[in-house]
């Protein structure tokens, strides 16, 4: 994902139900980059307040790391799904935590496509519930 983040030109979206420090330290000069080039970067997942009491803090740190250097995190509860929208048209999709610890058999599917990248994005613009993907053929 980092070389798609690299080029990102317009707008970064990444969707990560939990933030770890070292994941997230690793991607944030990706993220800076495209931050300075002008494109607007915005990271989603869950508030602290709803991790295990003894990982509230390490999360709230992770949450902050990126929001001092300029990147946009938005919190919201439920959060199921993993997922990156790169320039409106580069989709990351899967089961892997992009800004987390992953299982082995973690996996995403990298394709481009500006209508499943839309309907990604328009998936919380109004703030409402996230419905299933209408995939046409």
């Amino acid at each position: 994902m980092r070389p798609n983040l690299n080029g990102a030109a317009r707008d970064i979206l990444i969707v990560s139900p939990s933030l770890k420090k070292f994941q997230v330290k690793a991607v944030l000069p990706a993220l800076e980059k495209a931050a300075a080039a002008g494109a607007a970067v915005t990271i989603r997942t869950r508030p602290p307040e709803s991790c295990p009491p003894a990982q509230c803090a390490a999360a709230a740190r992770s949450i902050a790391l990126p929001t001092d250097r300029g990147t946009r995190v938005e919190a919201k509860e439920g959060l199921p799904y993993r997922y990156a929208v790169i320039d409106r048209s580069i989709v990351w999709y899967g089961d892997m935590n992009y800004l987390s610890y992953n299982a082995r058999e973690a996996n995403a599917l990298r394709f481009e496509s500006p209508d499943i990248a839309g309907e990604l994005l328009e998936a919380w613009a109004d703030g409402g519930e996230f419905e299933q993907l209408r995939m046409e053929p």
